[in-house]
């Protein structure tokens, strides 16, 4: 996905605006990286491929809500 389309799918969130729920999206994709990293580190060798591509992207979405959360909580440009 494009940054640019990242950063209008960003502008449509409700989180990107209320720090009380990105904070509670951030929080709940970072379980989402736990389950995901465990039914990785657990998955057969068959399926580690697969289960490591859920784990990354898991990551990914805990980045993208740490960042909004980031710039939700401190409003002031760096």
């Amino acid at each position: 996905m494009s940054a640019n389309r990242v950063a209008a799918s960003l502008r449509e969130w409700p989180a990107a605006t209320d720090p009380v729920i990105a904070y509670a999206e951030w929080r709940m994709s970072c379980t989402s990286v736990w389950a995901a990293y465990r039914r990785w580190s657990n998955a057969a060798k068959a399926d580690a491929d697969v289960a490591h591509a859920a784990y990354t992207a898991a990551l990914d979405r805990e980045d993208a809500a740490a960042r909004v959360y980031s710039k939700v909580a401190d409003p002031v440009p760096s």
